[in-house]
């Protein structure tokens, strides 16, 4: 599979490059997620899947999205900055997660991962180094934001790891023209008059029929949006540890001081602090220094130090053995004996061995992370069924649980009231951003007219109330400071006398005027010549994936169009 990518590309890929160099932006062949606050206004949810993912689940697309997002973050340090690119990086991350499971990549070390996290440009300085600092700020802040998990974090770097062994595997060589880096040097020493137009989303404040009946109908018309993942009913048996007698004169304790030194000894240290060192004074400044009191890191412990800590590791282990051995006969005990749940015999048998019986409240398969029972004993849940409805025995805190399966509970729609305030939302939501883009198109039309008007430009714009950002004289080599280069990006698409469709940028939407462009006369440089090339090569290799991703998509979607059609 990997040899046949690589070929594709290096046989069919050369053609996307020969073109002159261009802002190459990959159109995205289906509308992601046809639901409030994506980037349609059309109702009327159906399910879409493709290469796995239902692309119309906003649940779906939203954990997608947040991985996206992040993962653009970490690798350049900076957000996406448009609806464009970040549909592409959707479109992207779809396939290559079909890849990655398809091909079978496996996970990363925890060094690999480690080395990984350490080569991310936002946990690096100004001098390209990891900076340990930024990293730690960065999961203390992460534990605080309910919006994303450290889990989710751990995923998309895993995920991301991934993506690079793929890339590494199908990416062909960069390939590159000579008029393609002089179309880029050009570029670099053009000066352009351009003009801005920036729109404020947050303080757009349209009318909005907020009724109860508009806001029912658009629930009507996105219930499927609504529909609640398939829960599972269920509840655990916890083993408690027992106590264990021992020997406190038995050999056994000085061997399980040897077989665990490292650990003991860090937990003696943690427990035995070295006191902080006083100040010195001018007449202890000169003096021999003192022998530091409390154990040093670097020192060596003899068991007789550390043997309360040996005794007390050596009887959490041997309890929680024992809590093991029991859970362990009792789950083979209900398959040997073919017990029924809930059965006179399950009740005696919960009774022999102290099992305890707790319940827990019906869970999705997207929420058994951030529970007080581990993730594993919970996911273990969707593997059983009513024949099979015990788990295998998982470590929890202060013993062993297994999970008892009692029933799925399929999706189910909710009644509006349980949603009125999301649906509300988003509703609210989706008419706004509908208005402001049909707010966006309007001033494009009239800052057309401007233009074929002859008149001033600027003058003309701000007569009708618009922030005009004027820039006579923009360079790219020399952009004016405290601005964003996104804002500039529209240029690549444009020529001298058009007016560029709304860019929308977090909050702030833009709307681009070039009015001309004039290459200044330069001298080749040979070492800006040679990183010219070096980009565009990587630039090559970038885009030749990408349309390689588009390609599948395509063929994805025309598949799943063809089956569709074929069972109607």
């Amino acid at each position: 599979m990997i040899s046949w990518i690589q070929h594709h590309l290096i046989r069919h890929g050369r053609w996307i490059f020969i073109s002159l160099l261009a802002v190459i932006i990959i159109a995205f062949v289906f509308t992601i997620g046809n639901t409030p606050g994506l980037t349609t206004n059309e109702s009327n949810y159906e399910k879409r899947v493709i290469f796995g993912t239902d692309v119309n689940n906003p649940t779906e697309m939203e954990a997608i999205s947040r991985s996206v997002g992040l993962s653009a973050l970490l690798q350049t340090g900076s957000e996406i900055s448009t609806n464009n690119q970040f549909q592409n990086a959707m479109a992207d991350r779809i396939v290559q997660r079909h890849l990655i499971e398809m091909i079978g990549l496996p996970n990363p070390s925890s060094e690999d991962l480690q080395n990984y996290i350490k080569s991310l440009a936002f946990f690096q300085n100004e001098s390209g180094e990891f900076d340990a600092t930024s990293y730690s700020s960065f999961i203390e802040n992460l534990s605080a934001n309910p919006q994303l998990s450290e889990l989710e974090f751990i995923q998309t770097l895993t995920e991301d790891y991934k993506i690079k062994q793929l890339e590494k595997a199908i990416e062909g060589p960069g390939y590159y023209t000579p008029a393609q880096s002089r179309i880029v040097t050009d570029q670099q020493h053009t000066v352009y008059e351009v003009y801005n137009i920036k729109l404020n989303y947050t303080d757009f404040v349209p009318e909005i029929d907020d009724s109860e009946d508009a806001i029912k109908n658009y629930f009507e018309e996105q219930k499927l949006a609504y529909e609640t993942d398939e829960k599972i009913e269920a509840s655990y048996l916890f083993f408690a540890s027992s106590a264990t007698q021992i020997d406190d004169s038995s050999a056994d304790l000085e061997a399980h001081y040897r077989a665990n030194k490292a650990a003991i000894d860090a937990q003696y240290r943690s427990d035995n602090p070295e006191p902080e060192p006083e100040p010195e004074t001018e007449a202890e400044a000169g003096a021999a220094p003192l022998k530091p009191q409390g154990p040093s890191p670097n020192s060596l412990l003899a068991f007789d130090q550390v043997e309360a800590w040996v005794q007390a590791d050596w009887i959490e282990k041997e309890q929680a053995k024992a809590a093991e051995a029991m859970a362990s006969e009792f789950v083979y005990t209900l398959y040997d004996k073919a017990i029924a749940l809930d059965s006179e015999s399950f009740e005696n048998l919960k009774v022999a061995y102290q099992a305890e019986e707790a319940e827990i409240d019906a869970f999705a398969k997207n929420e058994v992370y951030g529970k007080s029972l581990p993730a594993g004993l919970l996911q273990s849940a969707f593997s059983l069924n009513s024949d099979r409805y015990y788990s295998d025995p998982h470590k929890t805190d202060g013993g062993y649980a297994v999970l008892l399966y009692r029933a799925t509970l399929p999706p189910e729609i909710p009644a509006f009231e349980t949603v009125a305030e999301q649906v509300e939302k988003d509703y609210r939501n989706g008419e706004k951003r509908a208005q402001f883009n049909a707010e966006g198109a309007r001033i494009k039309a009239e800052l057309e007219a401007i233009v074929a008007s002859g008149n001033d430009f600027k003058t003309e714009a701000e007569a009708l109330g618009l922030v005009v950002d004027a820039q006579e004289d923009f360079n790219f080599r020399n952009p004016p400071s405290g601005v964003p280069p996104y804002e500039f990006q529209a240029i690549f698409r444009l020529k001298p006398g058009e007016v560029s469709e709304m860019n929308n940028y977090g909050s702030t939407a833009i709307l681009t005027y070039l009015k001309s462009e004039t290459i200044s006369e330069y001298e080749e440089d040979s070492e800006e010549l040679e990183r010219t090339i070096s980009n565009i090569k990587a630039f090559s290799q970038n885009s030749a994936k990408s349309g390689f991703y588009n390609e599948l998509l395509s063929l994805e979607i025309s598949d799943a169009a063809e089956a569709e059609s074929d069972s109607e």
